[in-house]
């Protein structure tokens, strides 16, 4: 697919005559929320097992209104962050794309909801030999595990838990990776996801080829 087509694919909509109204630019005001710099909160929970907790509030875009809503996130262990400042430092990575000058609210969607839409505007322009197996991957593995999902929190860990969990062959695997690569470069272009792009590395692990994630943020990289 060209960069013309893919171009023509984005910006495809429809704009409804009550959209400029003056009800629908009021609207449009009250449901704006205002952009602040966020440090976050950091909490320790658990005794046994504890782990690194970031809270933040996010803006999230729902049936057309922008609104803010509070996230909370396991950051790591007490392990892998055995002090404070650590931590704070993972919390800072994670706000790292919400606090960038250029950061815009993200529509809501779950990752079944998405994969409809793909399905839709990207794959039919994809080979047609390559269209059945992507279809056969989204139907028996990627659908039952992240189709209830909501986009921006589909993570490297939870895509690698995914992957492990699979117990397949590593050409499978790699299958997988590919098809999750294209899916995730139309999600990031239409606005589903800020962090990207996906990264892969082969390690192997229990005897076997293992996928390990890389999430790098859209604006700076981590060492």
């Amino acid at each position: 697919m060209s960069d013309t087509d893919h171009s023509s694919i984005l910006k495809r909509g429809i704009v409804l005559p009550e959209a400029n109204s003056p009800a629908m630019r009021e609207r449009e005001s009250v449901c704006m929320a205002r952009k602040r710099f966020q440090r976050g909160q950091l909490l320790l929970r658990g005794t046994r097992n504890p782990v690194w907790v970031g809270r933040w509030r996010e803006d999230v875009i729902e049936n057309g209104c922008v609104r803010r809503i509070q996230r909370k996130e396991i950051l790591g262990t007490k392990t892998d962050y055995p002090t404070r400042k650590l931590a704070l430092r993972a919390l800072e990575d994670r706000l790292a794309d919400i606090n960038h000058v250029s950061y815009q609210p993200k529509p809501v969607a779950k990752f079944a909801e998405f994969a409809e839409k793909w399905q839709r505007f990207v794959l039919p322009n994809l080979k047609p030999s390559s269209q059945p197996p992507i279809k056969s991957q989204l139907r028996k593995r990627l659908l039952p595990a992240l189709g209830s999902v909501a986009m921006k929190d589909i993570t490297g860990e939870r895509v690698q838990s995914f992957l492990v969990d699979c117990d397949l062959n590593p050409k499978t695997i790699k299958n997988l990776i590919g098809t999750l690569r294209i899916m995730w470069n139309s999600a990031k272009a239409w606005g589903y996801v800020g962090h990207g792009p996906i990264q892969w590395a082969c390690a192997a692990r229990m005897g076997r080829a293992c996928p390990t994630l890389l999430l790098t943020g859209g604006h700076q990289t981590h060492h």
